[in-house]
């Protein structure tokens, strides 16, 4: 009976995942295979690499990618219409651009500015804009 139960859920799983449509279906499967080798050649060594610094480079390299990041948030700041905080994540920017050594230390944090994270698919939905198919971008994801 158990394992008539197991096939029965097989058997049917399977039909409900066949009937999915994706409109982008090959370019992403190329996307994909271009992600695979991008992270298996580059991406992988970076990471092994990566885990072998000591902490407080860890910290720096961390800070200073995070630091680019405020360049993303201060737009979709300024597209979702939040001025003030996209003048926090500019001014946090320039402050640990400068004084934080090209964002290898995080001054602005001790400043008391915040970081407020935004990214574009946000920006989207205060836009009204619904979700819509899946799609793969190399390099992105």
């Amino acid at each position: 009976m158990n394992l008539t139960k197991h096939i029965l859920i097989l058997i049917f799983s399977i039909n409900i995942y066949s009937e999915i449509n994706d409109p982008f279906e090959e370019l992403n499967r190329t996307s994909f295979q271009i992600n695979e080798t991008v992270d298996s050649v580059i991406l992988k060594p970076i990471a092994v690499t990566y885990s072998k610094a000591p902490t407080p480079m860890k910290y720096g390299i961390t800070n200073f990618f995070r630091n680019l990041k405020e360049v993303d948030n201060t737009v979709n700041q300024l597209l979702q219409g939040k001025p003030k905080l996209a003048l926090n994540d500019l001014s946090r920017f320039v402050i640990n651009s400068t004084i934080g050594l090209g964002g290898l230390i995080d001054v602005a944090s001790n400043m008391g500015l915040e970081r407020h994270d935004e990214d574009f698919g946000q920006t989207l939905g205060v836009w009204g804009i619904p979700s819509g198919p899946y799609l793969m971008i190399p390099m992105l994801g």
